[in-house]
């Protein structure tokens, strides 16, 4: 029994030894910043001497069962939805309703040039003689729009465009209306004409007018391709955009000038000419009048007007991340708008000079107010004096002129980050 009690009492004794020890001594003391890496923290501190050196040092306790838990106080910079990164304990930061939504705003400038005129169409006329315009010129784009996130590699874009700076090109060829005769089956002529419409060999100046704009709206989807190419000197990430949506292509109002015109009415014939077998023609000697309208000094106005189209658009580009929750998009784009296109109605203005003539079958006599045009000895061509009358207007149908709006565009877009 004594030495039952002999062998407890030595082993409280060496348990009290050791728990005196140095090497297991430890003072939690509470410290104010510790660093671990780059992060700032809150924490305790734990005092260890080694028994070998006796040398103290201290080492912070990370979130260990021997200290409270710590908090961060310095930002990790992410975007997106990770943003912020916080932990236990650490209220997060108020940004706003939309912080961490993946939700972004963007402006676009682009330029580029035009591939397709503004020409007349064609419709009946088959000889492809309409053409006088190569394009539309250079097309400068502004684009305003929102965007999402959706995931690493998908984001996608609402888009409001407006496309100006384009115009109808310097000339204008315009169709005109010629009759032909009607023919039976014997080969004789019915007496009968149709009309037939043609391209007039005119190329009429662009005085005025004929400015083009393009607005569209619509839905765009981004992919990024960093996962699948990888980036450009670390930086550049490579992209492909698709947009679809709906175009309104407008043309203004233009005028071309016409000043030599042209010649309208009876024809006069020239009694003196030897290529002409019969001079007189359908025009009966009698003193019956006939008449011819010259047309100068004139002005053709077409009207303009606005076509609503499907619209599609195609881009490549490389994204670079800036300073805070900025980023810049290069871009190269293709855009089809579908077609521009005038109403089809043209107003003409012209000074008309009016000649009254008839054929008389009495030698060397006219009416008193006539004078004599020509003479064969056998018939006269009496002319009366010409009538002038300016600023006259007329109306015309099937002139329209159209074009494709398909452009190559390079641009710049900024982004930010909500």
């Amino acid at each position: 029994m004594k030495k039952d009690l002999k062998n407890i009492l030595l082993s409280a004794i060496a348990i009290f030894e050791l728990s005196s020890s140095p090497v297991f001594a430890q003072n939690a003391n509470p410290v104010g910043m510790r660093y671990v890496g780059s992060q700032q923290y809150t924490g305790q501190n734990t005092t260890i001497v080694n028994p070998n050196t006796q040398t103290k040092y201290v080492a912070p306790q990370i979130n260990s069962i021997y200290a409270r838990p710590m908090n961060r106080v310095s930002e990790i910079p992410l975007y997106g939805k990770n943003k912020n990164v916080y932990f236990y304990g650490q209220p997060k930061k108020d940004e706003g309703s939309f912080s961490g939504s993946g939700l972004y705003m963007f402006a676009a400038f682009s330029t580029g040039k035009t591939e397709d005129g503004i020409n007349l169409e064609h419709g009946e006329i088959s000889n492809g003689e309409a053409d006088a315009n190569d394009d539309m010129g250079t097309a400068t784009g502004l684009t305003l729009g929102v965007g999402r996130v959706m995931s690493n590699s998908l984001s996608v874009e609402f888009m409001y465009s407006n496309y100006s700076k384009m115009k109808y090109g310097d000339w204008v060829k315009i169709n005109s209306i010629t009759e032909e005769p009607i023919f039976d089956e014997n080969g004789e002529d019915t007496g009968e004409v149709e009309e037939v419409p043609f391209v007039d060999d005119t190329t009429y100046e662009v005085v005025s007018g004929g400015g083009i704009t393009s607005r569209f709206i619509g839905l765009g989807f981004k992919y990024n391709l960093e996962n699948l190419f990888g980036s450009i000197a670390g930086r550049l990430k490579p992209y492909f955009g698709l947009q679809l949506g709906l175009a309104e292509n407008s043309i203004d109002d233009f005028t071309v000038s016409d000043e030599e015109g042209y010649y309208d009415g009876d024809f006069i014939p020239d009694l003196n000419s030897e290529d002409e077998e019969d001079p007189i023609g359908d025009l009966s000697p009698d003193g019956t009048s006939y008449f011819e309208e010259s047309y100068y000094n004139g002005e053709i106005n077409f009207i303009g007007d606005t076509t609503r189209s499907f619209a599609i658009g195609a881009e490549v580009g490389f994204s670079v991340e800036l300073e805070g929750n900025l980023s810049i998009d290069i871009f190269y784009k293709m855009n089809n708008f579908g077609k521009v296109k005038t109403s089809g109605n043209s107003l003409s203005i012209y000074d008309i000079d009016t000649t009254e003539f008839y054929i008389s079958s009495e030698e060397s006599e006219c009416a008193d107010g006539f004078t004599i045009a020509s003479d064969d000895g056998t018939y006269l061509v009496c002319v009366a004096d010409v009538i002038t009358d300016e600023g006259i207007q007329s109306s015309t149908q099937r002139r329209v002129q159209s074009g494709d709006m398909n452009f190559r565009q390079y641009g710049i877009k900024l982004k930010y980050m909500f």
